[in-house]
């Protein structure tokens, strides 16, 4: 399966990447296994706008803890 995802050019913070097993046999993945490809593309222009946390609250933010603590309130 291949899946792709562009990602703002002004984005900072972690990437998560998920992965599902879509046959009946078990696939272990090992600490330190590799198993996507991580491709970054050379920009031809210049961003028109760099974001920031006062405009998107979320960006950077490291856990999921942040999100829901937003749907508590």
């Amino acid at each position: 399966m291949q899946s792709m995802t562009k990602i703002d050019p002004t984005w900072y913070g972690k990437i998560v990447v998920a992965i599902a097993n879509h046959s009946n046999d078990h696939f272990p993945l090992k600490k330190g296994q590799a198993f996507c490809t991580f491709v970054i593309h050379r920009l031809d222009k210049p961003v028109s706008k760099i974001l920031s946390s006062e405009e998107v609250p979320a960006l950077g933010k490291e856990s999921i803890e942040f999100f829901l603590s937003k749907k508590e309130k």
